[in-house]
């Protein structure tokens, strides 16, 4: 219990008033009906006057991504102009950090076409190859409601890239030309959706492989890089990237499981997974 008295800076370590911000975010008041969130419970309880917690709870609640997720909810308009916007821009510039250890590259981004938008092509001229990358930048999710928004968010990147895909040749070209100052003909064109993390469920694993679009994060971009050599062809990137995600999943060894908790008489279950997390230290980015 915090009572409020003890709101003075040298004891919270933050000035009372910006705690006050964030206690508008982070704190339920037990007066006020509670509206259950997908993915997330309230981190202080306000009762009368002080503030009731759980230290553990401050522990693994108390985070970044809560307090981004918490901002979508409840103050979409501050999200809208200062989060939101800059998820996408960051994910692009990381990835074009990355993509520029490649030699022999050219790399534009933000180009606009009548149907759409690219946001980031990246043209390697030796071997006359184009990655073509709709990028989706989004809050970690954690919950069924967050993943399905995660879902739509990935749908749009992937409508966006069979608009492309459903040009004639010829207009592919053109717009690869324009963009390139380039005269560019039969270039072979690697579709890639771009993401902070996961992509979702199988709605969204299927439909990018019916598409033939490649899932990438800034994770396996990193670990490509790193196997990039003079011998690597670009036009198996989604080869490349596919057998990555499936050394991954065996070195981890990944494997569904069912979790079962006993209340009274009654069993609930859900599907989870379990995995070796100390074994993903090798691909930390």
């Amino acid at each position: 219990m915090l009572p409020l008295q003890y709101l003075k800076e040298d004891i919270i370590g933050v000035k009372e008033e910006d705690f006050i911000k964030l206690m508008n975010y982070f704190a339920q008041d037990v007066n006020v009906k509670f509206n259950n969130l997908d993915g997330y419970f309230p981190v202080f309880f306000e009762f009368e006057n002080a503030y009731l917690f759980s230290c553990y709870n401050v522990k693994t609640s108390l985070s970044s991504r809560n307090l981004l997720y918490l901002l979508n909810k409840f103050d979409k308009k501050l999200f809208d102009n200062i989060i939101s916007d800059y998820l996408e821009p960051n994910l692009i510039e990381r990835s074009i950090d990355l993509l520029t250890k490649i030699p022999n590259i050219k790399i534009e981004k933000n180009k606009k076409w009548d149907k759409s938008e690219f946001d980031l092509l990246a043209y390697f001229e030796d071997q006359n190859v184009v990655l073509h990358i709709q990028v989706k930048g989004s809050i970690p999710v954690s919950g069924a409601r967050m993943t399905e928004r995660l879902e739509d968010r990935m749908e749009e990147g992937i409508e966006q890239i069979t608009k492309f895909k459903g040009l004639e040749k010829s207009a592919k070209e053109s717009m690869l030309s324009d963009i390139f100052k380039k005269d560019i003909c039969d270039i072979a064109i690697v579709d890639i959706l771009l993401g902070w993390g996961g992509f979702g469920t199988n709605k969204i694993w299927n439909k990018l492989e019916e598409n033939n679009i490649t899932p990438l994060n800034l994770v396996l971009l990193n670990q490509y890089i790193k196997l990039y050599d003079a011998e690597t062809e670009i036009v198996y990137f989604k080869r490349d990237i596919d057998k990555l995600i499936s050394e991954i999943i065996r070195n981890t060894q990944a494997i569904k499981t069912t979790i079962l908790y006993e209340i009274g008489d009654k069993t609930i279950h859900y599907e989870s997974f379990n995995y070796e997390d100390i074994k993903l230290l090798k691909y930390k980015y």
